[in-house]
């Protein structure tokens, strides 16, 4: 696993490109208003729908991945920290090191910025401290870059 220029890693741009591009699908499947030139608003029962008609690629943040990356973590063959069987999603946290959810193992794994383990924690399963279906990583900073805290979504639990 490579990672070069995290650090504009966005989603909510992303997001909202992935959220515009349904409703624009669904309002204009299912609705008869005529857009303005970038966006239309209605009423639907009580629903605001926004239909977004033109999109500017130039407005939305995009991050590039260099040929050379900072750090490689994992390996195929070696040592069992370092093996992952389906990463689900990665960050970059503010102090330079890289946390890795593996929903395959059931693990959050957070390697320093030379991609060294740090720490590990979780496993398969239904209890305190496990994870069935993670999915998401996310990071709340606290009032320093070492204060930071991570979050981690378990969609068949339904909970963080």
């Amino acid at each position: 696993m490579s990672f070069r220029a995290m650090r504009g890693r966005q989603r909510a741009p992303l997001r909202a490109l992935c959220c515009s591009l349904l409703s624009t699908t669904f309002v204009a499947a299912c609705g008869d208003a005529a857009p303005s030139a970038s966006y239309a608003m209605r009423d639907s029962a009580g629903v605001t729908i926004v239909e977004h008609v033109a999109l500017d690629s130039a407005t939305i943040s995009r991050f590039v991945l260099d040929r050379e990356p900072l750090v490689r973590i994992g390996v195929q063959d070696g040592e069992e920290a370092y093996q992952f069987s389906r990463i689900e999603d990665a960050i970059l946290r503010a102090d330079g090191s890289v946390a890795v959810l593996d929903r395959g193992a059931g693990t959050l794994r957070v390697f320093d910025s030379l991609g060294d383990l740090r720490w590990s924690t979780g496993r398969s399963g239904d209890g305190p401290g496990e994870f069935r279906a993670p999915i998401r990583i996310e990071s709340v900073r606290g009032e320093s870059p070492v204060l930071d805290t991570l979050i981690v979504w378990d969609v068949a639990l339904g909970r963080f």
